[in-house]
């Protein structure tokens, strides 16, 4: 094996550390900008329902019921740092708080 081979990887590894430092040190914006309404409306366990009927939906065939939680996370994906992987799931908005999960 030759050192080409194992670096190329790593190198890749390293580039996508150091986008992903610029990022989190970059202050600004929120991705999602939510009214204190929606806030008020977004709920992370309505949300991964909604991830799991998805999955369902997509074993049947059927077309899933969509939500506000999707939507938002959706639009947050739009914003996904460009070079980072995405594995799926639900992303989820920083204003989010764990005071309604028992």
């Amino acid at each position: 094996m030759t050192t080409h081979i194992v670096s190329a990887p790593i190198d890749e590894l390293l580039e996508q550390r150091k986008l992903l430092q610029r990022l989190a040190a970059t202050p600004g914006r929120p991705a999602v900008d939510l009214s204190p309404k929606d806030q008020g409306r977004y709920s992370l366990p309505r949300g991964i329902l909604a991830m799991a009927n998805l999955a369902e939906a997509g074993k049947d065939g059927a077309a899933a019921p969509r939500c506000f939680e999707l939507e938002v996370s959706e639009e947050l994906a739009k914003h996904f740092p460009p070079g980072a992987t995405r594995r799926g799931g639900l992303l989820v908005p920083t204003f989010t708080n764990r005071d309604h999960l028992p």
